[in-house]
């Protein structure tokens, strides 16, 4: 009897569900269901459970993107809007180095800044949804895209990893079906900005629930171990 539950109880335990702490490397990670200070239907804060403090806030109240209750799956998030975001003074990983990262979103506009950092150069992994498709720049002039395959209106899981070796030289995936990507002519993966700024939810109406950023180009499993814990809470097929 006591061995049969000793079995039972150490199966639970390798069963128990999978967070993104348990990958190493996990630099930033911002979650609807967690962390957010939200008043009047309106969000100051977003707070990163990485236990790295790169915190997203906004102290201008008129510039502070919506609290969305049930944006995705039935999951809260933020909604951002022209001149309505939150902003992080430090990129959660340095200019030019590896990294991955995945966003829970749901794009309906042309130009949507779903993750900025670098805002005005040197962009890393610049994740941007468009009428005419997902994309992702390495710097201010070097571009990534994808043709037709933007997801309007669609929950999805965005997802980009750049090696931190080759120039200008990414991967994109949505709802883990991997994307082709142009290669644009440009200079490198950009320079240090002297004040970096990192948005969320730039531009137009998206709504945001998670956004995870490793810094490292994660090996197949693990991106699958990422991609399987979003699309269950979020049912997002993949």
């Amino acid at each position: 009897m006591l061995g049969a539950l000793q079995a039972g109880l150490c199966g639970r335990a390798a069963a128990a569900a999978f967070v993104p702490t348990d990958i190493a490397g996990l630099k930033l990670w911002l979650k609807g269901d967690a962390g957010i200070t939200q008043s009047g239907g309106t969000v100051s804060a977003w707070n990163d459970q990485s236990g790295n403090g790169n915190h997203y806030l906004q102290t201008t109240a008129g510039n502070r993107p919506s609290y969305t209750a049930s944006a995705i799956g039935g999951k809260p998030g933020i909604t951002g809007a022209v001149g309505k975001y939150l902003i992080c003074a430090t990129e959660a990983v340095g200019v030019s180095a590896a990294r991955t990262v995945f966003i829970v979103a749901k794009p309906d506009v042309d130009l949507q800044a779903l993750y900025a950092p670098r805002i005005s150069q040197g962009y890393v992994l610049y994740f941007q949804h468009s009428q005419a498709g997902g994309q992702v720049e390495s710097n201010a002039t070097a571009v990534n895209t994808t043709t037709n395959n933007a997801l309007d209106n669609i929950d999805s899981i965005y997802e980009a990893v750049f090696d931190g070796i080759t120039t200008n030289k990414m991967t994109l995936a949505i709802n883990g079906v991997d994307k082709a990507l142009s290669n644009a002519v440009g200079s490198g993966v950009g320079t240090e900005n002297a004040t970096p700024t990192c948005r969320i939810s730039d531009s137009y109406g998206a709504p945001v629930c998670e956004v995870i950023v490793y810094d490292t180009a994660l090996s197949a499993p693990n991106k699958l171990l990422v991609r399987t814990y979003l699309s269950g809470k979020y049912s997002i097929a993949i």
